[in-house]
C-alpha cells in the first residue's frame, strides 16, 4: 500500500475515513444515500483501528489512548456543554425533560440535550483498544488468535441480541448509556478484530477483482435475501472497505479524490465539531427558510467549508483539544 509523505500514514486509509466522515455528516443531516448502508459507517472506523492496533505495554497503551480518544472527548463534552448553556432556556428545559437535579450526573449527561450522544464513539473505542491488548497479552494458549476472534464474534452476537431488545426495558436504558453505550460497544467489536487479521493475512496478497466480484454479489443477496441485518451487514462492510482500498490504490484515482485525505487525517476533527455547526442556531434558520431538503445540503456545504479552517485553527492553535503536544 502507498503511504504519504511521512511513511507512517496510508494514502487510501486517509481518503476512505475522509470519504466515510463525511458520509456521517450526510447521515447526522438526514441525507444518507440508501447505498451503501448507513450502518457500515461506525464499522469501517473500527476496522481502521484495528488495522493499526498493536499489542503495547498497557500502561503506555491507556495513556496514548487516553490523549488521543478521551481527551477530545471530555473538551468537546465541555465545549457542547457551554453552547447548550448559551443556546438554550435551561430551566424549562430541565422542567420539560424531568430531570432529577439531585442527581446532577443526569443534567451533566443528558446527551440529547447537549447534542453529544456522538461522543459514544470515542469512549467505546477506547475500551475497545484496551480489550484487545489485554487479551492479547494475557491469553495464554494455543491458537490465541481464534480464541480471541471467538470472543469478539461472541461480543458481536450479544451486542445484537441487545438491539433487538433496546426497545424494552431494562434493555433501553442500558443500550443508550451514553457514556459506555454497551450496545454499539459489543456490536463494533468484530470490525475492530477483523480490521486486524486483515492487515495480517490478507494485505500483502490483496487482489482487487475477487472483492469487486463478492461485492456485488453480496449487494443482491444483502438487498433481496432476509438474512437477519446485523449479521448481514459485517460481510457488507468488509467488502466495501477492501473494495475501497483496492480503488485508491491507484495513484490517478487516489489523486483525484486527495481532499478527502485531508478529512481524513483530521477525521476525529470533523467528528467531534460537526453537530455542533448543525444544531447552531445559523444553520437551523437555513434548513427552516430553506426546506427540509434543500436547506440540509446548504448546510452540509457549509459544512464541508466550515470544516477547513476549524481544523487548521485546532491543528496550529488548540491541538490540546484533540490531545496533540505539538503543533500539526
Amino acid at each position: 500500500m502507498k503511504t504519504t509523505k511521512s511513511q507512517s500514514r496510508y494514502r487510501e486509509i486517509d481518503i476512505i475515513k475522509g470519504i466515510t466522515i463525511i458520509w456521517v455528516v450526510l447521515m447526522h443531516l438526514e441525507l444518507n444515500p440508501p447505498i451503501p448502508d448507513a450502518a457500515a459507517q461506525m464499522g469501517i472506523f473500527f476496522l481502521f483501528s484495528g488495522f493499526f492496533f498493536n499489542p503495547i505495554n498497557t500502561k503506555a497503551l491507556i495513556i496514548k489512548k487516553y490523549n488521543s480518544l478521551i481527551i477530545p472527548l471530555l473538551w468537546f463534552w465541555l465545549i457542547s456543554w457551554c453552547v447548550a448553556l448559551f443556546k438554550f432556556d435551561v430551566p424549562r428545559y430541565i422542567s420539560e425533560q424531568h430531570i432529577d437535579l439531585s442527581h446532577t450526573f443526569g443534567l451533566l449527561t443528558n446527551y440529547s440535550y447537549l447534542r453529544v450522544n456522538i461522543l459514544w464513539f470515542l469512549m467505546a473505542l477506547f475500551t475497545t483498544h484496551i480489550l484487545y491488548n489485554y487479551l492479547f497479552y494475557h491469553i495464554k494458549c494455543y491458537k490465541k488468535e481464534l480464541v480471541i476472534i471467538l470472543i469478539a464474534i461472541i461480543l458481536y452476537l450479544s451486542g445484537s441480541l441487545l438491539t433487538g431488545l433496546k426497545q424494552h426495558e431494562p434493555f433501553h436504558t442500558i443500550y443508550e448509556k451514553p457514556w459506555f453505550p454497551i450496545g454499539p460497544f459489543l456490536v463494533y467489536q468484530i470490525y475492530f478484530v477483523i480490521g486486524w487479521y486483515f492487515k495480517k493475512y490478507f494485505l500483502s496478497n490483496f487482489k482487487y477483482w475477487p472483492w469487486l466480484i463478492s461485492f456485488i454479489v453480496y449487494s443482491i443477496i444483502f438487498r433481496w435475501i432476509p438474512i437477519p441485518y446485523l449479521l448481514k451487514i459485517v460481510p457488507y462492510t468488509i467488502m466495501l472497505t477492501a473494495l475501497l482500498l483496492g480503488i485508491f490504490r491507484s495513484n490517478k484515482i487516489s489523486e483525484l479524490f486527495s481532499i478527502f485525505e485531508f478529512f481524513g487525517i483530521n477525521s476525529i476533527i470533523v467528528y467531534v465539531t460537526h453537530m455542533l455547526i448543525i444544531y447552531s442556531p445559523f444553520c437551523q434558520n437555513i434548513i427552516s427558510s430553506n426546506g427540509p431538503v434543500f436547506g440540509r445540503w446548504l448546510v452540509f456545504a457549509i459544512i464541508v467549508l466550515i470544516e477547513v479552517p476549524i481544523i487548521i485553527l485546532i491543528n496550529k492553535y488548540a491541538p490540546f483539544l484533540i490531545g496533540k503536544k505539538k503543533i500539526a
